[in-house]
């Protein structure tokens, strides 16, 4: 008789048990969406949305994946939408009581960044402000993940107070891993579409090793290597592209105050105009700084053929807030030499000592293309001060030797 209720006893355990498996996975998908919600809402001043369940599973390995998800401000005008976020763990590091995730996976991921004519972004009225100070998170209790990836993201950028507009397009981003004091790589493509005040396109891919030192509060990327394609109008039938871009930069050190230190930069790339074609190759040897200043030491040399013909070579250095060099070599067949000067602080911010063998302004003109450009340059509106020594100067047929011309320009409208 005890065994009987014993045995009815388990069978009705079992049919509970059952039965509340049965409900967990009919109904636990969107158990868990409601709590999602619940939970992100309460951090967030834009309405939250899932659009469905949210899916899970236990083999495998352990699964969630939220879809749908939206930000929506008051008018009901979308901010953000995330198609999917698949995350994955590993039931090795559950067993280990490790904090870390698998896999992270977003994708069809859509922004809109905007900021009005009084300078504010909208994101920056996403995140519900905290009552008292904010907690202080230290990464080495974030959760490590062994890879993030990011497919299809899509950012429309609007930027009132200077008329800019542009879209930012991420077909493929992938990293990791992302841990206190790991080391990792980073691959990604990307596109910028400049729509406003002018049209053109920025196509990179690019891929970095990477190192992350949290007791010493750094970020360092090692053997950075880019490639670059773009294309910018400037008018009906006229326009410029960027062919052959080439980024590398040995190694670059981020701190979280602040400090920089680049070693080993190199950009080389070609630029094809309406009646120009033009090779540049810069190097930079060094670039640090911080709070208490910045120095760097490079070179440049920029061969263009066409109109105007040039081959510049120019060496530069920075320090003490302003950024100088020398430079020499031909304008138009003519030896060109002298020193240039930057400074944000000086008005205007370019001052140049330049002498000119040669300058043909006759030929100059009558080399230019139909288009346009020829027309001799309007010294008094450029943001240049200095002075410019031409050798001789052709102009309506006259020869005049040893001209000066002084250059007094304007600061530029800010």
């Amino acid at each position: 008789m005890r065994l009987r209720r014993l045995l009815q006893a388990c069978a009705l355990a079992l049919l509970l048990a059952l039965g509340l498996a049965l409900v967990v996975l009919a109904q636990g998908g969107e158990w868990l969406r409601r709590i999602a919600v619940e939970r992100l809402q309460a951090e967030l001043l834009p309405e939250l949305a899932l659009g469905r369940e949210v899916e899970w599973a236990v083999w495998p390995q352990p699964a969630l994946v939220l879809r749908e998800l939206s930000l929506r401000d008051e008018r009901g005008e979308a901010l953000l939408k995330i198609d999917q976020i698949a995350l994955t763990l590993h039931w090795d590091d559950l067993r280990a009581r490790r904090l870390r995730l698998q896999t992270l996976r977003l994708a069809g991921v859509r922004a809109v960044l905007q900021r009005d004519l009084d300078g504010r972004w909208n994101a920056a009225d996403w995140l519900r402000p905290r009552a008292g100070p904010a907690a202080e998170v230290s990464a080495a209790g974030l959760p490590e993940l062994r890879e993030l990836v990011l497919e299809d993201l899509r950012i429309e950028l609007v930027d009132a107070p200077h008329g800019l507009a542009a879209q930012l397009t991420v077909p493929h981003l992938q990293l990791g891993p992302l841990a206190a004091d790991a080391g990792g790589e980073l691959n990604a493509r990307a596109t910028v579409a400049l729509q406003a005040p002018r049209q053109g396109t920025l196509q990179a891919e690019l891929q970095t090793a990477y190192v992350v030192d949290v007791p010493a509060g750094r970020l360092s990327l090692h053997d950075w290597r880019s490639t670059l394609e773009g294309e910018l109008s400037e008018g009906e039938g006229a326009g410029w592209r960027l062919r052959d871009g080439r980024l590398a930069v040995e190694r670059l050190a981020l701190g979280t105050t602040g400090e920089l230190r680049l070693a080993g930069g190199a950009l080389a790339l070609a630029l094809d105009g309406p009646a120009l074609q033009a090779t540049l190759n810069a190097a930079l040897g060094e670039l640090e700084g911080g709070a208490g200043g910045w120095r760097a030491a490079g070179e440049l040399d920029l061969v263009s053929h066409g109109f105007p013909a040039a081959r510049i070579h120019s060496d530069l250095r920075l320090a003490a807030q302003q950024l100088e060099g020398s430079v020499r070599g031909q304008l138009q067949g003519a030896d060109l030499s002298g020193r240039w000067r930057w400074s944000a602080e000086a008005a205007p911010p370019l001052e140049v000592a330049l002498s000119l063998a040669y300058f043909d302004a006759d030929a100059w003109q009558a080399a230019a293309p139909p288009s346009g450009g020829g027309d001799l340059p309007d010294w008094a509106a450029w943001p240049v001060s200095g002075q410019l020594d031409i050798g001789t100067l052709v102009l309506q047929g006259a020869r005049v030797h040893g001209v000066r011309l002084r250059l007094d320009g304007a600061p530029p409208a800010r």
